[in-house]
């Protein structure tokens, strides 16, 4: 399944007529992921076997989730487990939406162009020239690449 162009809306639409189950639309993700996120960094870490029967959803590494490593772009926090869920995380396993992953952001949050990530910046799709924005980049740039059909970030 191509993931490039496909939205939000239309991908719950094919939940809905049961033409892809949400693991699978999960999966098809993650290969997109695995294709093209090398270039473009959006993705600190993708989650393999999520819960939910919804649209899949990428959350900004700043958002803690309960079991996935949250690092909030910096080194400090490298291998933090959080035990539990941001109260957004928590609404959103509630609502059924699958995680695809945590997105790449500027350390702490502290920027605007996720230059200052300290696992390297994310980078535009459209043009390599150009930042993705920040302090959410990672976010920005996945949902633009067709690597999230919609994020969640605190910009």
């Amino acid at each position: 399944m191509d993931t490039l162009r496909l939205t939000a809306e239309e991908a719950l639409r094919l939940l809905e007529r049961k033409e892809v189950s949400a693991a699978e639309l999960h999966r098809a993700y993650l290969d997109s992921v695995a294709e093209r996120d090398l270039e473009l960094h959006c993705y600190l870490r993708t989650v393999d076997d999520p819960a939910g029967d919804g649209v899949p959803i990428a959350l900004k590494d700043v958002i803690s989730t309960a079991g996935v490593e949250t690092t909030a772009g910096s080194k400090l926090l490298e291998g933090y487990v959080p035990v539990f869920d941001a109260t957004v995380a928590a609404r959103c396993k509630a609502a059924g939406l699958p995680l695809i992953g945590k997105t790449n952001t500027d350390e702490f949050a502290m920027g605007s162009s996720t230059e200052n990530s300290a696992f390297g910046p994310s980078h535009n799709p459209w043009d390599p020239t150009r930042v993705p924005g920040g302090s959410g980049g990672g976010t920005a740039a996945a949902v633009s690449a067709g690597l999230a059909p919609w994020g969640l970030g605190s910009d």
